[in-house]
């Protein structure tokens, strides 16, 4: 305050611009034994008052205190920052929960809701199938979960992400199809449902790709004493079954037991 330019009295005061923020608005939380943190953070010189509330009211501190078994754990707090991690241990339920700072009676506050997702019940064809070389084979990738959250199928094969032929996701299902399967195809196929990008579930099944060949596709035999051998050889994991067979459908084995004292 002045007279004719001279100061007769002065008086400072200080504002302080608090910003509220949580680290994100919506979070999907795994039913069971899965937990997730959500981070509150107060700048701006504000009060060392930060806490969260879940939608009854009631305020979640160290000690677990609703249906989600959440805690709450303030960080350091320095004047002009605060920060109060929001920690689900035991998702069973959707909530709303909500950070707030106070002077007071004055509130700020800042909401963030959880959901609440079930594990996928997942399953694929077989730990290990085997197909032959040129064949066309179907791995199935099944889920069900009680939410109505939609899931998303994820594949890779020997670690690198593919993807693959899938129906809708909603019916539970999603298919990778080989048309024609070769030696190259061989290997893991893993399969994992997500949800926001967060892996859930996920199950690998290895797929053998046998193939069979044989030295000669025709041979000549000169009758009477000479002998003529003929290798098949099976290859790609096959099972141990592999043999012989005429064209009456003997078996031929270590005993002679065809015209041709076939062995």
């Amino acid at each position: 305050v002045s007279y004719n330019n001279l100061i007769s009295s002065e008086d400072t005061a200080t504002l302080s611009v608090v910003s509220l923020s949580v680290s994100t608005d919506n979070v999907l939380v795994f039913s069971g034994t899965d937990s997730s943190t959500i981070v509150c953070t107060a700048t701006g010189a504000p009060p060392n008052t930060l806490q969260w509330v879940n939608s009854n009211g009631t305020v979640i501190n160290t000690t677990a205190s609703d249906a989600n078994s959440a805690s709450a754990q303030k960080g350091s707090f320095d004047g002009m920052s605060q920060h109060n991690n929001l920690t689900i241990q035991d998702g069973q339920e959707d909530e709303m929960y909500t950070c707030k700072v106070a002077w007071g009676i004055d509130e700020f506050e800042n909401d963030t809701s959880i959901i609440i997702v079930d594990h996928p019940d997942l399953t694929t064809t077989g730990v290990t199938w085997n197909v032959y070389d040129g064949s066309s084979t179907t791995v199935t990738c099944s889920y069900f979960v009680t939410n109505t959250v939609v899931p998303t199928i994820l594949w890779s094969f020997n670690g690198n992400a593919v993807s693959a032929t899938s129906n809708n996701f909603t019916l539970g299902e999603s298919y990778y199809e080989i048309s024609s399967a070769s030696a190259s195809d061989a290997g893991d196929y893993n399969c994992s449902v997500s949800y926001n990008n967060l892996i859930s579930s996920e199950d690998t099944a290895t797929l053998s790709v046998v193939s069979l060949s044989v030295s000669t596709d025709n041979v000549l035999v000169f009758s009477g004493t000479d002998s003529s051998t003929i290798v098949c050889t099976a290859t790609g994991a096959p099972p141990n079954t592999l043999q012989w067979v005429n064209s009456n459908g003997t078996v031929i084995n270590t005993t002679a037991s065809d015209a041709n004292s076939a062995i």
